[in-house]
Formats: C-alpha cells, sequence, structure tokens
C-alpha cells in the first residue's frame, strides 16, 4: 500500500488541512493510500477517522478554539491535543473506525538509552490498535519538552515502558522510499499561536498547492 508522509510543523497542520481535504476531494483511490503523520501531521491521522460532513475547515477550526480554552500563559501542547483528540471523539465515524485505522500510521522518536543515561533516539512507524492507543501515539508524537506537560513528565511519553519524543527528532532517519510522497511544510514551521486569518490562508495554501495530486 503506498504511504502518504504527513510531517511536522507545528500549527502548519492547517496547511497539512488543506493538502489533505484536496486530496479527499480530487483523488478517486485516496483510500487506498496508507496515511503516515508525524508531530503535527499525525492530527492528520485523528482527522480522517471523523465523518464527512465533519471534515470542514469551519468545524475544526471551531474544535481547536474550544481545546485552546484550558490554556493558561505557556501554551502546553499536551494539553492541548489531549483536549482536541477528546473533542473529536464524538464526532468519530465509528462504523468505519476499525477499517480507517488500518490506513493509519504514526511517526514517534523512541528514547533508547546507553550505559543507563545516553540517550540514542530511533525512528518508529506505529500501526494504532484502537482509538485509546491512536490517542497516546500522537500524544507522543507531539511531544515537545517542557512545551508538552503531561502530568508524570515534561519531556517525554511513556507507553507499554517505552519513552517516545515527537517524530521530528528522528525525521532525518526516512529513506525516500519509504513513502510514495512527503508533503513540505518548511514555510508554514511555527508553534506561534495563529490567527484565524492566517489559519483560512494556510488552509487555503494547502488546498490549491499547484499538482498536489500528481502521480496518486
Amino acid at each position: 500500500m503506498p504511504s502518504l508522509y504527513f510531517p511536522g510543523g507545528g500549527f502548519g497542520f492547517w496547511y497539512l488541512l488543506g493538502i489533505y481535504i484536496k486530496l479527499r476531494d480530487t483523488v478517486s483511490n485516496f483510500h487506498d493510500y496508507q496515511i503516515v503523520g508525524c508531530s503535527a501531521g499525525s492530527l492528520i491521522c485523528l482527522v480522517s477517522l471523523l465523518k464527512e460532513e465533519y471534515l470542514n475547515l469551519y468545524f475544526l477550526v471551531v474544535l481547536f478554539q474550544e481545546s485552546l480554552q484550558e490554556q493558561r500563559q505557556l501554551l502546553n501542547i499536551h494539553t492541548l491535543v489531549s483536549k482536541l483528540f477528546e473533542l473529536a471523539k464524538d464526532y468519530i465515524d465509528y462504523e468505519k473506525l476499525s477499517l480507517n485505522l488500518q490506513n493509519l500510521r504514526i511517526h514517534v522518536t523512541e528514547i533508547d538509552f546507553f550505559w543507563g543515561c545516553l540517550p540514542k533516539l530511533n525512528k518508529k512507524i506505529v500501526s494504532p490498535l484502537d482509538l485509546d492507543h491512536l490517542k497516546d501515539l500522537i500524544l507522543a508524537s507531539c511531544q515537545i519538552p517542557v512545551l508538552g506537560r503531561s502530568q508524570n513528565h515534561c519531556f517525554f511519553i511513556e507507553i507499554n515502558h517505552k519513552f517516545y519524543l515527537d517524530g521530528m527528532f528522528s525525521e532525518n532517519q526516512f529513506d525516500e522510499d519509504e513513502y510514495h510522497q512527503k508533503f513540505d511544510t518548511s514555510e508554514y514551521l511555527s508553534l506561534r499561536l495563529p490567527s484565524e486569518d492566517y489559519i483560512h490562508d494556510m488552509y487555503s495554501n494547502g488546498y490549491n498547492l499547484v499538482d498536489i495530486s500528481r502521480g496518486l
């Protein structure tokens, strides 16, 4: 199955969303593609589970704004993503959930320790087993030290006694033949909260990207 890689990009997520919606609208066999999500791109995997009527920018901006209400001063990515996931669960297409999960992969960075203290970062591509597992993987893939602060730790996420960081820390370990197409978010990479106007601009630029579906 060919893979589409949605990379990290912070709040450049909205640019990726435009690309994703355009592909759904224009590629007839889009559901035959596997989606690999990293960091912000992992949220595209969550979006892909929603019912069709909720797959639009305006609805997702509302969810985003609601998820921001619990933020206090310094942005906490962990709280933001957790709240966004919980809000989105009410709008998931549960009749197709099992089938849709099979097409998703989450890119996380696993931390291995040498001699008990020296860290080595390794790329891991993980298939979600169920919705709860997907949430854990997305939180891990979005885990930026200090900016992501769970109740247990502010540097990494623990899943099944293994430690994970944001997938972007191991993006350089990919080979090009591991995916059919990778999208570039470098122009929109930012952890600064965007205005609603800029969200619309990013989405529009992603949706109107020239030749986005070439070769698909």
